[in-house]
């Protein structure tokens, strides 16, 4: 068996799942919570894998058992690194902070709006010092603002972000 075929497999599995969870979360009428993609992020690529390797067995002649036991390994470890991936970006604090100085109006918060948001003082003030300390963002006359590096980190995790689920951070 070439190692050709379990590649291709895990390719196509990857694009069918990415198309299918692209538009499931850009045409959804209601947000995804962190559980519900979670979940649909597990069923679809798992569809994803069953379609691409019942596809490759009837249409190719391929033997599935030939190239299961590469194929779905490498898929349930991408898979696992993108799960990963995006619940360390849904649940980052700093994240969303920043994310949220971006989106207020001219891209300042006041802390007023970020305590009404976000309940927990303990859980809040002490990330925003941290920041601050860090050099991501910095408050001024109360208000906070992206410094330069924040404002490219926190960019960059919104556009990914909205990979996940256009409708909650667009």
């Amino acid at each position: 068996m070439s190692i050709i075929i379990p590649i291709i497999i895990v390719i196509f599995s990857l694009l069918i799942f990415a198309t299918i969870h692209y538009f499931l979360c850009k045409y959804k009428s209601k947000a995804y919570t962190s559980v519900d993609a979670v979940i649909s992020i597990i069923l679809f690529s798992i569809l994803s894998y069953i379609t691409v390797i019942t596809i490759i067995h009837f249409i190719f002649k391929v033997e599935v058992f030939s190239h299961i036991w590469v194929s779905l390994p490498i898929m349930m470890f991408i898979m696992m690194l993108y799960l990963q991936f995006y619940m360390g970006i849904d649940r980052s604090v700093s994240i969303r902070l920043m994310g949220d100085i971006l989106n207020a109006p001219n891209q300042k918060l006041k802390i007023k709006i970020v305590q009404d948001a976000y309940l927990n003082d303990q859980m809040v003030i002490p990330r925003l010092d941290l920041l601050e300390d860090r050099g991501y963002i910095q408050k001024l006359d109360g208000e906070y603002i992206c410094k330069n590096k924040g404002e490219i980190l926190a960019k960059c995790a919104l556009i990914v972000l909205s990979l996940y689920s256009p409708i909650r951070y667009t």
